[in-house]
């Protein structure tokens, strides 16, 4: 029997033999993770001397679809924009939420094949960053006046729209209220997800069909689970029992919810179904009318909202059936324009006029987002707002001469375009650019995209 403590020396000699094989480190006490050769990225400094044309189109009255080239003659820009007239009132600028779901995620075949209501689309990009983890959206989110998500990221921007289609570049912060009485009010602290046992909290559709909602991935990962012990368990006695049922999806389904549900924060609050008396919107208060209260889980409608809220207001409120409260969201600053559609990205690149990107004074310091030439996603719109402009970057392709953009690049793209004010979206392998239900970002698959949570798109109105 080899002695316990001589098998201890190998296994360390092992490891650091390992070490030098393998080149790793662990110098910041983190993971030991074998290094990877680094390759440096050459910025081109390229000049917008010339432009090129490569394809001119008019989609639709109002509607200009461009595929240019901006740089020197040498090295360029391989730029698609879509030029919107905003005083034109046949194209409709429309924001879509993947799933119709805080977490959802879908390639843009999908996203139009699940918003059917959505006719007629004639051009999309994406839009709002999102989490890796949760898949939420990062910073404010709304659509037709209905609140995804509310609160600003650091110091990020965001582009708002209002009942007109006026488009607004700006620090957005979106604060909430529940309106009782003049002299009763409560703040809503959090919007589609609860982060403590106390608060008031807003819920709508987008969050799911109920409250407490339980994600369906963590309901498809423990189905499966399920499943699968269940197949085991019926192959050692497949002969012996010819009387066992088989499984049931849905019931486990319901079971799982209703155990998960147990361990919510939110399956302790009071809960108000609230019926829409007015049409949801921002920076206008409106009317709902409860229509159920309950500490039980509670179906979310369309047309309806939830507010929940912990034990101590119990003591203030004792709400009716048939109480009729207000809801007001209100924005930081343009307070008396009314808004009904609103995306978030980061950072700016251009304000009234002036180009300068803003990432460090918006809390983005990596090198990478910041400086390399990487594929992007641009909004902004002239002086006078009579044109928004969407715009993609295609990425570095130097054999034949093209480069995505840096930060810098996208200030000299929108000052060439003579935007007044512009702002970066989510881009990298996210950058999607839809005309007629073709991605131009994918030359090999236009029917293509990465899976994306917000898109941001243009529709004719018939």
């Amino acid at each position: 029997m080899i002695n316990s403590n001589y098998t201890k020396f190998i296994l360390i000699l092992c490891s650091i033999l390992l070490l030098f094989i393998f080149s790793v480190d662990d110098l910041d006490g983190k993971t030991i993770k074998k290094r990877k050769r680094r390759h440096r990225t050459k910025i081109v400094n390229i000049q917008i001397k010339q432009e090129k044309i490569l394809v001119d189109s008019i989609l639709n009255s109002g509607l200009i679809y461009q595929n240019i080239l901006l740089g020197d003659g040498k090295r360029w820009f391989k730029v698609y924009l879509t030029k919107v007239d905003l005083k034109n009132p046949i194209n409709q600028i429309f924001v879509g939420k993947s799933k119709n779901n805080i977490s959802g995620l879908a390639n843009f075949v999908d996203f139009i094949s699940d918003n059917s209501g959505l006719a007629n689309i004639q051009t999309m990009i994406n839009a709002n960053f999102w989490s890796a983890y949760k898949n939420y959206p990062i910073g404010p989110l709304f659509i037709n006046g209905e609140l995804v998500t509310f609160q600003r990221y650091k110091q990020w921007s965001s582009l708002f729209f209002d009942v007109n289609n006026v488009p607004y570049v700006d620090n957005f912060d979106i604060r909430g209220k529940v309106i009782v009485t003049p002299n009763l009010e409560f703040v809503i602290s959090s919007v589609n997800r609860r982060r403590d046992s106390i608060s008031v909290c807003f819920y709508n559709h987008f969050v799911g069909d109920t409250i407490p909602y339980v994600q369906p991935k963590n309901i498809q990962k423990a189905l499966d689970s399920a499943y699968f012990a269940w197949l085991q368990e019926k192959s050692l006695f497949l002969n012996e029992d010819e009387t066992e049922q088989d499984f049931d999806t849905l019931a486990f389904v319901e079971e799982y919810k209703a155990l998960i549900r147990q361990n919510e924060i939110e399956n302790l609050t009071t809960k108000l179904l609230c019926k829409y008396l007015d049409p949801p919107t921002i920076n206008k208060s409106s009317k709902v009318v409860i229509s159920k209260i309950t500490k039980n889980h509670i179906e979310v409608p369309k047309g309806y909202c939830v507010l929940t809220y912990g034990g101590f207001l119990e003591a203030i409120y004792a709400p009716k059936i048939g109480d009729t409260l207000q809801i007001l969201f209100q924005t930081n600053t343009h307070q008396n324009i009314e808004f009904k559609n609103g995306i978030s990205g980061t950072p700016r690149i251009a304000r009234k006029g002036i180009y300068k990107n803003e990432a460090q004074a918006e809390g983005n310091n990596g090198k990478r987002f910041i400086n390399h030439q990487l594929p992007r996603t641009m909004v902004g719109y002239d002086k006078n707002k009579q044109w928004f402009y969407m715009v993609a970057i295609d990425g570095t392709n130097s054999q034949n001469g093209y480069y995505g953009a840096s930060l810098r690049d996208l200030e000299k793209i929108a000052k060439h375009l003579k935007l007044y004010d512009a702002m970066n979206l989510d881009g990298g392998g996210s950058t999607a650019f839809i005309i007629n239900g073709m991605n131009k970002m994918r030359k090999t698959n236009p029917y293509s995209s990465r899976k994306l949570s917000v898109y941001l798109g243009v529709r004719t109105l018939n």
